[in-house]
This record gives C-alpha cells, structure tokens and sequence, in this order.
C-alpha cells in the first residue's frame, strides 16, 4: 500500500488498478494457493482509525494456549443465524475491488484444514485477487456461542499440533512453519498465526501468510493476508496494516454477542471535531444547529443525505478559514454513497467561469491510499492566465458509517510551482489524523 502523502505531494490521481476475477477463477486459484503456500495480499486503502488492539506485536512458537475461556450465555439468548445484510466484510479493502466469494485457500496443518465450514449456519466471504496476491476474509455464524468457540479451540489446536511440514507437493526442499503471534484482537477471543516458507538450504523464511481469528457470541471472522517477505519486522509490519484494513468488520462482530451492540446514532458529547486545527484562533464549537456543507460545482450539487446526526465545526483567522462536518449514516453503505457523490462531483468538474470572470480550476484528489475511503479537491483561481485569489481545499474521509468532511480555504495563492496546494493539501488530511481516529469508536453497547 503506497502513504498517502505522497500521493498528495504529487497529486497522483491514478490508483492502483485491481480487476476482480470471475467466481470459477476465485477458485482455481484458491484450489492453487492451497497446494502451495497461501499467497494472501492487501489489496486495500486503510483506515487511519484503529480500533484498539493489544501489543506488543511478537511472535512466540507455535502451541501457546493463551487464556482460552469459553463462557457460553445464557440459554435464552436468540443468537444471529444470519449474519446482517449491511455487515461491512469488505470493508478496508480498495473500493469495488473485492468478489462476494468464500476463499478455498484454507491452510491445512499437516494434511488437515485448519477450519470447515461444517455446522455454520451461514457462511459469506469477501476476497481481493490481483497476480499472484490474494486477501480474503470468512465470516462463519454458527448455532451459538458454545459452537463458535469449540471452531476457534480446534484452529488452536491444529497450529499447537503441526508447529512445521515439508511441503512435499511443490516445494520439497521447503518447509512450511507454523507460529503464534502474540496479539489480541477487538473480539471477545482471538487467536492470530502466521505460516511462513523455510528454506532449508539457507533457513530464511519467506511467503508469510498471516490469518487473524476473532469470535464474538456465535460467530468467527477469518482475516488472511499474504507478504511475500517473511522476517520478523515485515510479518510484525504486515500484521499492523492488516489490522488497520479489518478495524471495521472486526469491531462489527459484537453484533454476534449475546449482548449484541449497533452503531451508535448520535455523536457523543466531547468528540475531538476540532482536533488537529491550530491553536489560538477563534472557534466555533462542535454543534447541530448550523447547516449541512451542501457542495456545488458546475452548477452540480451534493447535499448531506438522509443521515442519523450531523455535528459542524469551524476554525478561522484573518486570512484562513476551516470547517468540519461529521455525518453518521444508518450502515456502510449510505456512507460510502456519500463520499462517491462528492469524489464525483469534482471528477466532472475540473474547469468552470466564475461570475467574475475568474476562471475556477479544480484538481481532484483520488484513490488515495491509507483510509477506508478518501478524496476531495484542490480549488484555485485565475484571469487572463494569471493566478488570482487563494485556494480551496476539501477532504472527504469515511470510517465506517461514518463520515467526515473537512474544508480549508485561505487567501494565499497557489505560490511558485504550486507549492501552496500541495502544502494546503497534505495539511488537510493530515489535520484530520485525531478525528479519524476517533471515528472508529463511534459505536453504542
């Protein structure tokens, strides 16, 4: 995955090109990668808001039993036997690159697969190929939390029972090695393993396929990612972008819990909207009764759509003025329609007159990598071929069901070479690091 800010600092507008594969090319690969290695690979923009994990990040030897406690609820408790329409499984991975297809490459322990989908209710699977990489996700529900945690027992068991093999199929001079990770997951049990190629004539590892397991209530979430290094800081460094890409749907799955939670309606008093404006100047407070940011270009519009709560802010000096919108929607999906309508809107609009005579010129910011979903636009003026006026810029990030949107218009111009619109651009995203933070938390109980 590429930083972002770069893409910024060039204003590179071309993302990474993933073209999905028909269901019966899923599987042959799937049926491919199984013979050999797993090879699993992010294909995905990251969310910059991190749901809570434990660390340090570290591996230990295969067969550590870390404090497994199933505690079944009680037996009145109506589990999920389908997971939720709106459950966002592909969520993390690059918009529209993903196939509605439960993943065959199931690592097998010594000649045993480490799960089956034997005695789930309801299985779904989200994948993302491109070459020889593939990244992929299993939700399994099961009759209730009894059964989901004796699933996530024997996955324990097989890596503790089958620490290495020789991959005698493909790769006989290889072994393949099995090892925990020590790292816990936003779940209520989680069990992550890494298998990683040996090569016996030098004994360095490589091709590490990492599998992350949360249970909560009656269901398991099966994340595997593939890096083609296999050494201790690039598994521990893959590892943290796998987390970053699955915040979502793993912080999602306490919709299985016997207590089940939901995304929270309202933003909670003492959200940090302002957080990362400079300090000094006069603010406008988080608060409802100011009106949505309505967007308009080329005589187009996007308005905030039906939504569960919407919260402004501002931030302005002589000179310079921020705003900040944050908009919860009721599921992924409407969240994610927002942010296409206004990605769109400055894809169609890259050059319009003002009434001035001012010609408005927008450069729009694309496919960025590094966030769930992200974009905006770089606004500037000019007459008879001369810069005049400032600048504008709007950064559009989602989390989530959640959305926000932030604008920073100054009265400096574009400066030599454009320098003041990559400056004005990279601190638009930048400034909204705490907030996107924070939006991954933006849950009830």
């Amino acid at each position: 995955m590429r930083d972002p800010i770069e893409d910024l600092e060039h204003f590179r507008t071309d993302g990474t090109t993933v073209n999905p594969l028909p269901a019966s090319e899923v599987r042959r690969r799937g049926d491919r990668m199984r013979r050999r290695t797993t090879a699993l690979a992010t294909a995905g923009g990251v969310a910059a808001a991190l749901v809570a994990v434990a660390v340090p990040f570290g591996i230990s030897r295969s067969g550590a039993d870390a404090g497994r406690d199933i505690s079944p609820a009680p037996p009145t408790v109506e589990w999920l036997e389908q997971a939720p329409e709106e459950f966002p499984l592909d969520d993390g991975y690059a918009f529209g690159s993903a196939v509605d297809e439960v993943a065959t490459s199931i690592p097998a322990a010594c000649g045993t697969p480490f799960w089956t989908t034997e005695g789930t209710t309801d299985v779904q699977g989200a994948a993302v190929y491109g070459g020889e990489a593939l990244d992929a996700r299993t939700l399994m529900v099961y009759p209730d939390d009894t059964a989901a945690a004796e699933a996530l027992a024997g996955i324990r068991d097989a890596v503790a029972d089958c620490p290495e093999q020789t991959d005698a199929d493909d790769t006989p001079d290889n072994t393949l090695v099995y090892d925990v990770l020590d790292q816990g997951l936003p779940t209520e049990d989680s069990f992550v393993f890494v298998e990683r190629v040996r090569d016996e004539a030098d004994g360095l590892l490589y091709s590490a396929t990492t599998t992350m397991v949360g249970r909560s209530g009656n269901a398991l979430l099966l994340d595997q990612s593939y890096g083609s290094a296999g050494g201790e800081q690039a598994v521990d460094f893959n590892l943290r972008k796998q987390l970053e890409r699955a915040a979502v749907p793993l912080s999602d799955m306490c919709v299985f819990s016997a207590t089940p939670c939901s995304r929270t309606t309202v933003v909670p008093g003492g959200f940090p909207l302002l957080d990362g404006v400079p300090t000094g100047a006069a603010t406008t407070d988080p608060t409802r009764d100011l009106p949505p940011i309505v967007l308009e270009e080329c005589g187009a519009t996007v308005d905030v759509p039906e939504h569960t709560d919407l919260v402004r802010a501002g931030w302005s000096v002589p000179g310079e003025d921020r705003q900040r919108q944050l908009v919860t929607f009721a599921d992924t999906e409407q969240a994610r329609s927002y942010v296409e309508a206004v990605i769109g809107l400055y894809e169609e609009c890259t050059e319009s007159e003002e009434p001035d005579g001012r010609t408005q010129s927008v450069q729009a910011i694309l496919d960025l990598g590094g966030y769930q979903q992200a974009g905006g636009a770089h606004l500037s003026w000019e007459r008879d071929g001369e810069p005049v006026g400032g600048t504008e810029t709007v950064a559009v990030v989602r989390v989530g069901a959640a959305v926000v949107l932030g604008t920073i218009t100054s009265d400096e111009g574009v400066g030599p070479n454009g320098e003041r619109i990559q400056q004005q651009t990279r601190e638009a995203f930048e400034s909204l690091d705490g907030v996107v933070a924070a939006m991954g938390d933006l849950r009830a109980p």
